[in-house]
């Protein structure tokens, strides 16, 4: 999708009001006949409408369903069976309210489940109950949904249980949807006659560390609190730049229990939390800036640079191009990125750990951590509702011991005796997915699909080739490219 207009793209999810319903790519219409109820139920609209003059309401039951085998791995057969429902709701031109429910049991690739297992957690996908009778059944729930209101077209107020994405790429190097969702109070101001946007968000993020004490039977996590500023500028249609400040702040000491916050957590203007922190205090502060620009009508160019701390050398970069309609061919879409960030980057001291760039226990930004170098090229084609996908992930991933120097988990000073124990870690990932979409209202799509990973170092070397056929719902990224 190339972007001719003033509005802002780098954050998602988008904003309707702000990015504008009329501005939506052709490519999400629908312009087959469908001459009965039914047919257009099933393949154009929401299975339930509920409208009058100042209202609309939208009800739809979702699903991920899909089996498969992974042939490098003897009798291992895979299942999926996710059920949703989805509920949007928009009253007069500036309240809406949207909620999804999932409720999922699957059974999936070994190294999928071993993290699970390791972690307690699934990649976007938040916490997992393991069976404990070795057939790695994981049971899990999701829940995401926001209250939006918009007392201006330009001035936006959210409350949710959600995730944000900041970037104009496949990964983000500064924040991305890979971690699990999360409470959060989010405002938006566009201004400048809509070339300036700026958002401040304030949100509660979590360990997988349960506090020593408790009064029910299952304690709650160790607890920081995230204070994120995004400024972007688009001076013309062709040109955009963000400026991102994220602080993750200290709400809870092993010794001493529960903290109060540094007041600075409570400021809604970026610049503050690194002015009154710095980068190497007690909460962990981060800036990020992200670059967009249209070279041409079809292509587009971007990248971003992360600063954890320059003094230590904790960076991250990541340069990439988008081609819409490439080589005069309708429809067909390529991206090829590269990312790469320093050893330590979003890592914490020891005594500061649960201030890490994480949440349950997983990276807010590259699936990798930090210490890794990864290509990514994805190809894409549609015509009449069939597609094709082909995405390649290939990364070189550093570690020192157990896991210092790329395990966000892992404070950034090593142990005595690791500093020898470097490793080197050569991930590749090619999937092949071939589909029909058959509802754009839901993104509801059957699919066949191939999947090969290779996980490769000094010590072994793994591999699973997962070979699956389903029928699902699109509707939220999901990353088992890892």
């Amino acid at each position: 999708m190339t972007n001719d207009t003033l509005a802002h793209g780098s954050m998602r999810p988008y904003i309707e009001s702000m990015v504008g319903i009329k501005e939506a790519p052709k490519e999400m219409i629908d312009s087959g006949l469908y001459y009965y109820t039914f047919t257009q139920k099933l393949w154009q609209q929401s299975l339930f409408i509920i409208k009058g003059k100042d209202y609309r309401i939208t009800i739809d039951p979702l699903g991920n369903f899909r089996g498969g085998h992974d042939i490098s791995d003897t009798l291992r057969f895979m299942v999926r069976n996710s059920r949703a429902l989805r509920i949007q709701v928009d009253l007069d031109s500036n309240f809406s309210f949207e909620t999804f429910i999932y409720e999922n049991q699957a059974k999936m690739p070994r190294y999928i489940a071993e993290y699970a297992t390791q972690t307690g957690t699934l990649p976007s996908e938040g916490r997992v109950k393991v069976s404990t009778n070795g057939a790695d059944i994981l049971d899990f729930g999701v829940t995401m949904g926001y209250l939006s209101y918009s007392p201006r077209k330009n001035l936006n107020f959210q409350l949710g249980h959600g995730k944000q994405f900041v970037g104009n790429g496949y990964r983000s190097m500064i924040l991305s949807d890979y971690s699990f969702n999360h409470p959060y109070i989010k405002s938006t101001w566009n201004f400048g006659k809509g070339k300036f946007q700026y958002s401040s968000t304030f949100t509660q993020l979590s360990s997988v560390i349960r506090l020593p004490e408790a009064t029910t039977p299952e304690a709650t996590f160790k607890e920081k609190f995230g204070n994120l500023h995004y400024l972007t500028f688009k001076p013309n249609s062709k040109f955009e730049i963000g400026i991102f400040e994220g602080g993750l702040f200290r709400s809870y000491v092993d010794s001493v229990g529960t903290v109060p916050l540094h007041f600075s957590a409570y400021s809604p203007i970026l610049g503050t939390s690194l002015a009154l922190n710095g980068f190497e205090s007690e909460n962990n502060v981060v800036l990020g800036v992200n670059l967009s620009y249209q070279i041409a009508k079809k292509v587009q160019l971007y990248g971003q640079v992360l600063i954890d701390n320059p003094a230590e050398s904790k960076l991250g970069f990541q340069g990439g191009v988008k081609s819409f309609n490439s080589f005069g061919i309708d429809n067909l879409y390529l991206q090829f990125e590269l990312n790469h960030a320093l050893p330590y980057t979003y890592t914490t001291s020891e005594t500061d750990a649960l201030q890490t760039w994480s949440h349950m226990s997983a990276p807010m930004a590259h699936p990798f951590g930090a210490n890794f170098t990864e290509f990514v090229g994805i190809a894409y084609y549609e015509k009449k509702k069939y597609f094709a996908q082909l995405k390649v992930s290939s990364g070189i991933i550093n570690s020192i011991g157990e896991g210092y120097s790329n395990n966000l988990l892992y404070a950034d000073e090593v142990a005595a005796g690791d500093m020898d124990d470097a490793r080197k870690i050569y991930n590749n990932v090619q999937e092949l997915y071939v589909g029909h979409r058959f509802n754009i209202k839901t993104n509801l799509t059957g699919f066949i699909s191939i999947r090969n990973r290779v996980h490769a170092e000094k010590s072994r070397v793994t591999n699973s080739t997962f070979i699956s056929v389903g029928m699902r719902t699109n509707l939220n990224n999901l990353y088992y490219d890892f």
